[in-house]
């Protein structure tokens, strides 16, 4: 089976400390191959050891096989289900409280084309 690529976008206004060590952290998990940082104009050179960095956003990459992970999804992943995609697309957003459903506004509704979202649950992933 081959493991699906996952893609952070890049959604904050400048790259934080806390997102290299979370960006870090996913790719040590997924490994860098697996790992796409996207939307990122600088060249970090801590984050292109860990992952494929791309400066452009994933929405303009035309992937097909998308699943973007947003919080206000409507459906939920499932085991099952995940095994249909080949990307899997977070936003790398620093949450708000309440939520702004930026993940939405900022990402999936920017896809040129109809993409898939989906939840991961009540508890949601930081990154």
């Amino acid at each position: 089976m081959i493991m699906p690529i996952y893609i952070i976008e890049h959604l904050e206004p400048k790259l934080w400390e806390w997102s290299i060590i979370e960006y870090k952290h996913i790719a040590q998990l997924v490994g860098k191959s697996n790992c796409w940082i996207t939307h990122l104009k600088t060249t970090n050179p801590k984050l292109r050891q860990q992952a494929k960095v791309i400066p452009q956003s994933v929405t303009k990459l035309g992937l097909s096989k998308v699943c973007v992970l947003d919080p206000e999804a409507p459906k939920m992943l499932t085991p099952l289900e995940a095994k249909k995609f080949d990307y899997f697309v977070f936003g790398g957003i620093l949450g708000d409280h309440p939520a702004q459903k930026r993940t939405k506004k900022e990402l999936t509704q920017q896809f040129p084309f109809l993409v898939e979202s989906r939840n991961i649950g009540k508890v949601q992933m930081s990154t």
